[in-house]
């Protein structure tokens, strides 16, 4: 018996989030999150939604970290800060196309957005939705621009490129995976830069040595994923320079948004354009471009100045970044966009 392709795109490790997406043909979303910057205090109540809001997602790739992020993360942020006079649920593709809705704001996640699927898009207008396009790095960007209301956007690159088209687009940075621990300052922590994420992330990581590497998948399991934690919560700096994506390609700096929820300070490249839009223009651990040479002197002067005035700038702009992505900052964000479009 073959089974449905929802098992095949999951993997044999995630086989029950498949077996859910099939059988549910939903997420479940959170109906409650807290403040993990300590810059958000709860006041009043709960603001209501102008309509039900349904994030649409491809059954089987609920494991996906992007997906989860970006669907289960961000609705149960959007549901926990907003009144219940108004829905906020995850439903997968196929789910959506056999019971579709009507008169509310469908965010179609970045599997979904394939060329294959324009019929579903037209599905979705044609029952008076609003429809939203949450690409995150996704590379088919101008498939579907007549037809959509507008977009959510995990990059300020991919903003700054949607609004100088003239389209609706609304910025909310990438979540971080709330796995990770909600480190303090790096203050206590003697020097140490790491790399976390892909193999092949980065550039220069060969030549490198002084840089530790913790090599991730996008499929990581609870127990490889706390393992990996344990070792990298200590560093002191977070490290990336990535090369250009391409034309039409547009991916958040989540190296750097990590380094943020754990305390840490970046250590990245004025040459990578996602990164040279997080931080102010004397942010002074981003190398000139991404050469070797120029790589390692902003090392050596991080390393240099660490716990200096330099550092305690740094730690300021990496505060400002953590208070930005915290959940309560990201459901509030989306909320306010939605009442005002």
């Amino acid at each position: 018996m073959r089974l449905p392709r929802a098992f095949y795109r999951a993997g044999r490790q995630h086989w029950r989030k498949a077996a859910r997406d099939v059988a549910l043909g939903a997420m479940p979303l959170s109906g409650s999150i807290r403040c993990w910057c300590g810059e958000h205090q709860e006041s009043g109540e709960p603001l209501s939604l102008p309509r039900d809001v349904i994030f649409v997602y491809r059954a089987g790739h609920s494991a996906l970290g992007s997906i989860d992020i970006r669907v289960r993360q961000m609705g149960s942020a959007l549901r926990a800060v907003s009144s219940k006079r108004h829905s906020v649920k995850a439903v997968t593709e196929e789910a959506f196309r056999l019971r579709p809705p009507s008169d509310s704001d469908v965010i179609f996640s970045k599997t979904v957005l394939t060329a294959s699927n324009k019929r579903l898009i037209n599905l979705a207008l044609s029952r008076k939705n609003r429809v939203w396009a949450d690409f995150v790095d996704g590379a088919e960007t101008e498939v579907f621009e007549d037809e959509l209301t507008g977009y959510l956007c995990a990059s300020r690159v991919e903003l700054e490129h949607r609004l100088g088209k003239g389209k609706l687009a609304h910025y909310l940075p990438q979540q971080v995976d709330p796995r990770w621990p909600q480190g303090g300052s790096s203050e206590r922590r003697p020097y140490e830069l790491l790399y976390m994420g892909g193999r092949g992330g980065s550039l220069h990581l060969e030549s490198l040595d002084e840089i530790r590497k913790e090599f991730l998948s996008s499929y990581e399991t609870t127990r490889s994923f706390h393992q990996i934690v344990e070792r990298s919560v200590r560093a002191s700096h977070h490290f990336s320079v990535r090369a250009f994506p391409g034309v039409g390609v547009f991916k958040p700096e989540t190296k750097a948004l990590v380094a943020a929820r754990l305390g840490a300070v970046f250590v990245g490249s004025r040459a990578d354009h996602e990164t040279a839009r997080m931080f102010s223009g004397d942010s002074p651990y981003l190398a000139k471009d991404s050469s070797l040479d120029a790589v390692r002197h902003v090392m050596d002067f991080a390393k240099e100045t660490h716990l200096g005035p330099e550092w305690r700038q740094a730690s300021a702009e990496m505060q400002a970044l953590r208070v930005s992505l915290c959940d309560v900052a990201v459901g509030k964000s989306l909320q306010g966009w939605f009442m005002e479009n």
